[in-house]
């Protein structure tokens, strides 16, 4: 399972950074990132979704910000679909993984 938890964040990072590259620099952290992704979809969906359930403001700022000028472009709802996927079995592993090590 450690293998494949430190194989997805790239996979993410690279898949979903053709819509929002400039997400990864803000949110490094692999689990917040694919929250991100799960909760907020597109990058234009930034402006419906209460980032501060699980982003700080000094993070939330940055987010609004560079979604509104991001540089990405846009893809379809089936790459969406799959990115989702992804970043939803990166989490639910993190989860497990946080859980043998309690």
């Amino acid at each position: 399972m450690a293998a494949t938890t430190q194989a997805l964040p790239p996979m993410l990072t690279e898949w979903y950074g053709w819509h929002f590259p400039e997400l990864s620099t803000i949110l490094p952290d692999p689990a917040k990132y694919a929250q991100f992704i799960v909760k907020v979809g597109l990058r234009d969906n930034v402006r419906h979704v209460d980032l501060s359930t699980f982003l700080d403001g000094k993070e939330q700022a940055a987010v609004e910000h560079a979604a509104m000028t991001s540089v990405g472009s846009d893809i379809s709802e089936e790459d969406l679909a799959s990115i989702t996927a992804l970043a939803r079995e990166l989490l639910e592993q993190l989860q497990q993984s946080d859980a043998m090590s309690d």
